[in-house]
């Protein structure tokens, strides 16, 4: 094989310091020798051009890549081995390291047994002062393996979130259709509830409630989930008691356990944490639903442990026990164990998908311990609050109240196309002592609007209007047409996350049906309370200028 070129050698003897080239003169170091040595084992694909293209040398490796010799390549220039498409690529990159004098990194494409391969290719300029000749050497690396993973994944992320994406507007789609007739039915249990007083008649009013519920929380945690996948749920954390908290969760799953003939045991603790009540709450909630659930015999506990600076809290129950192969799994959506006939009684499997993702978000761990035929013990770490809470911050705050003599002289409008829910949801509105004007369109409320004397003090509407119009597109006419300020609410059974934001941007209150007539009357009393303190403040202030 033929010596490096004569100008390399001198620009690398030039290149070096002053000790190199001592140390070379002491010890007798051939620096042509160690260049062709290393130019020759080096394992990558090493070259040298002239300024015109020409190759100048060629290493074994480069050699025995492209099948061509030192010999063979010294000369030629790469169309002369590469199709014209690559070999004029190879050419604008070498002239621009020859012009600019940098070093420069190009993702290179070259054919290699009939094949296209990726190379990323590093070159820079080496100049001969004596002549004035230029000369570029690159380095060459295949990537091709590199390339073909890095598309694999990319395939696989594309294809992972293609199975979401239609996850999502599956749920979305059959969420939305079951939500409208449940929508109605809990509406127009909502007028029974206060006019029903014969006791037979309550008591399969509450069996139909029962089921109402059932169905209601099912499709809630569909909704959570969405909610989740949105990002829109930004924790809050504070100084809270766990007191409070575990105290209300005792008293709303005891009686619970004890249909079941369970017994629900919770230890008293002092501990106050830094968390996000409200979160917290739902965590704890899902754990104790999932304990009464699963336990057939035996009971429960809710206690805590102290954990160095934060507090374990604890629900272990006598049930069944987890396999040790499932403990993995139980925190994927729609994973459920010992329950091949989908007993609907025990939900979709995504109360525990719930716990994790809110978990995480919190920065929470959660735990599982399970043994077979003995029972689980599922834990949340929380951290301790570094300051005492606030007299009211004792856990989730209170449901605000709300008055059925409720009077208001300024209309609610209400923008509904289905004539079951839209009569249930004007039955409801009045039984509450509201005005209600209806619209089944987006033509309708413009109209309806334009005929008020009295402005409309709260907008409800439906998302999914005639003549692909939207909840939104109601609210937003509405604002023009009335007050920029005007409250909205927006009723929908779609669960994609794209509503969700959509609301959120638009300052307006999104519902998810089915939603229960008690709480759309706090939402509305709260609404109507806020816009009353609101007007008052504004009296106020223009009373004083």
């Amino acid at each position: 094989m033929r010596n490096i070129p004569a100008e390399i050698v001198n620009y690398m003897k030039s290149s070096g310091d002053a000790e190199v080239a001592k140390s070379e003169a002491t010890e007798g170091v051939n620096l042509e020798r160690f260049l062709k040595a290393f130019f020759d084992q080096v394992p990558a694909i090493l070259y040298i051009k002239d300024d015109a293209g020409r190759y100048v040398k060629i290493n074994p490796h480069c050699e025995a890549t492209f099948q061509v010799t030192d010999s063979q390549a010294r000369g030629t220039t790469d169309h002369d081995h590469f199709p014209a498409e690559f070999a004029e690529v190879f050419r604008r990159n070498d002239q621009l390291v020859l012009e600019t004098g940098g070093f420069h990194t190009f993702e290179e494409i070259a054919v290699v047994d009939g094949v296209e391969h990726a190379f990323l290719a590093r070159k820079f300029r080496v100049s001969d002062d004596r002549n004035g000749k230029h000369y570029v050497c690159g380095i060459s690396t295949d990537i091709s393996s590199f390339k073909r993973s890095e598309q694999e994944l990319a395939a696989a992320k594309f294809e992972a979130e293609r199975a979401s994406r239609a996850k999502s507007q599956f749920l979305a789609a059959i969420s939305h259709d079951m939500r409208q007739p449940i929508q109605a039915a809990s509406l127009f249990l909502g007028v029974l509830d206060g006019r029903i007083g014969d006791p037979k008649a309550r008591e399969v009013l509450e069996r139909v409630k029962t089921s109402i519920d059932s169905v209601h929380g099912m499709l809630g945690d569909l909704l959570d989930l969405s909610r989740l996948d949105a990002a829109l749920i930004k924790p809050a954390p504070k100084p809270i008691q766990l007191k409070p908290m575990l105290e209300r969760l005792h008293a709303e799953f005891a009686p619970q356990a004890e249909l079941k003939r369970l017994s629900l045991r919770t230890v008293p603790t002092n501990a106050t944490v830094a968390t996000d009540p409200e979160l917290l709450d739902r965590i704890l909630r899902n754990l104790l639903a999932n304990a009464v659930s699963y336990t057939a015999r035996g009971g429960i506990l809710l206690g805590c442990r102290r954990a160095g600076d934060s507090v374990r809290i604890v629900v272990a129950d006598t049930g069944p026990g987890i396999p040790d192969s499932h403990q993995q799994h139980i925190f994927e959506e729609f994973y459920q164990v010992g329950n091949a006939e989908r007993d609907r009684s025990r939900g979709f499997g995504l109360g525990l998908a719930i716990v994790r993702r809110i978990a995480d978000m919190l920065e929470h761990p959660v735990a599982v311990r399970s043994q077979l035929g003995r029972g689980s013990a599922f834990s949340v770490r929380v951290p301790l609050a570094a300051t005492a809470p606030r007299v009211s911050d004792s856990g989730t705050e209170a449901p605000s109240s709300s008055r059925n003599d409720r009077t208001n002289s300024r209309p609610v409008l209400l923008v509904e196309d289905d004539p079951a829910v839209l009569s249930a949801m004007v039955m409801l509105l009045e039984e509450w002592g509201l005005s209600v004007v209806t619209a089944g369109s987006i033509e309708e409320l413009e109209t309806c609007i334009r005929e008020q004397t009295v402005p409309p003090s709260l907008i409800i509407a439906d998302y999914r209007l005639p003549g692909e119009t939207t909840g939104t597109d109601a609210v937003a006419l509405a604002r023009s047409m009335v007050t920029a300020d005007l409250p909205g609410i927006i009723l929908t059974g779609d669960t994609d996350p794209a509503r969700l934001r959509e609301a959120h941007a638009n300052h307006t209150r999104l519902l998810h049906k089915p939603i229960q007539a008690h709480q759309l009357q706090q939402v509305i009393a709260k609404i109507l309370d806020g816009a009353v303190e609101e007007a008052m403040t504004k009296q106020q202030d223009g009373a004083k200028t």
